[in-house]
């Protein structure tokens, strides 16, 4: 008599738990954001904990909180049980709110505003439109200047995926700039860079008049603000023209087409023939290949209108078009890549 075991895994078991992952991904930035909302990454810092202790000191259900930190194990962001105590990996290190590139914000804006917005998906794709102003009622850059503490925190999010703003300065050189304008450049996370890297040049960053207080401060701290303008105007309508050379970092692919045009159009106004303009984007590959990119490009979707990443060719004939002619690329972290153009 053949022996009885266990039922062999069928050949579309592997094809179902891969479906499973994919459908129950979001619960994961739940549960991340979650904890980084209860603080546990920076209370396990200063060492393990168990259930019921933790419960106490962030006034949460012990019993759920058990449950969540079990599942937080399980994904790897935590280590630890309840005889042992919890305690964080090198995953969770990164959700604390006191280290350097922490990715607290991240998980807060991912889980919070951003993952509301990912519920509306479906209307995106059946109308085209984005969906942002549909829940918040404002588009998204104007419900930032209405709501400080989430333009805060959307700030610091952009600063946590920033580190990739340490190579620009050996991709391109900076040595012949004097002043260089960094067109909706933020805090000031990419400016304070170059600023440190070319010791002679002096910096103009223009934003949002909203967001110019971070900055600030910003520079204050990296000791750059004797050396920096801080401009605040819309740049769809005109741009500072003291610069030698201008640079766009992450700034066309939240627009759509006419409004990148308005924008380089305003670029090109102000800048003399053979000056440079440097734009840091990512690049959809036209061979339809998932990257980055991919990712990025349906978020622009639903939180912008008409904002996409594009491909090379698309971006080449943006440039062209507002008379700035491409003469060189670099390969940057996070598969982003800097195009450097001139004004024709």
């Amino acid at each position: 008599m053949a022996s009885v075991g266990p039922p062999s895994p069928g050949p579309d078991d592997h094809a179902a738990r891969t479906m499973l992952d994919f459908l129950t991904g979001a619960w994961v930035t739940q549960a991340i954001s979650t904890c980084v909302e209860f603080a546990l990454p920076d209370r396990l810092s200063t060492g393990p904990a168990d259930s019921r202790v933790l419960a106490t000191d962030i006034g949460a259900d012990p019993a759920a909180l058990h449950r969540l930190l079990r599942f937080l194990v399980g994904v790897g962001i935590l280590a630890g049980d309840e005889e042992s105590g919890y305690r964080n990996t090198a995953l969770s290190e990164l959700l604390r709110s006191d280290v350097p590139g922490s990715m607290r914000d991240l998980a807060l804006i991912y889980g919070g505003a951003f993952y509301d917005v990912w519920g509306r998906l479906s209307d995106a794709v059946r109308t085209g439109d984005e969906q942002f102003t549909a829940i918040f009622g404002s588009p998204f850059f104007e419900y930032l200047d209405e709501h400080p503490e989430l333009s805060r925190t959307f700030e610091r999010a952009m600063e946590a995926g920033s580190h990739f703003l340490d190579a620009v300065p050996r991709m391109y050189d900076f040595t012949s700039s004097s002043i260089v304008v960094d067109i909706g450049g933020g805090s000031g996370v990419l400016l304070e860079r170059i600023l440190r890297s070319v010791p002679h040049a002096y910096g103009i960053l223009y934003e949002r008049p909203a967001v110019l207080p971070a900055a600030a401060r910003r520079l204050v701290a990296a000791g750059q603000e004797h050396r920096c303008e801080l401009a605040g105007g819309d740049m769809f309508e005109q741009i500072p023209s003291a610069g030698d050379t201008y640079v766009l970092c992450r700034v066309l692919h939240d627009w759509n087409d006419a409004a990148c045009a308005r924008l380089l159009g305003n670029c090109a106004a102000v800048m003399e023939r053979g000056q440079t303009l440097l734009v840091i984007e990512r690049l959809l590959p036209s061979d339809g290949s998932l990257t980055m990119a991919s990712y990025w490009d349906l978020h622009m979707l639903l939180c912008n209108p008409g904002a996409r990443e594009r491909t090379w060719e698309q971006y080449r004939e943006l440039l062209a078009s507002a008379g700035f002619t491409i003469v060189g690329q670099r390969t940057l972290p996070l598969e982003l890549r800097l195009i450097q153009t001139v004004r024709r």
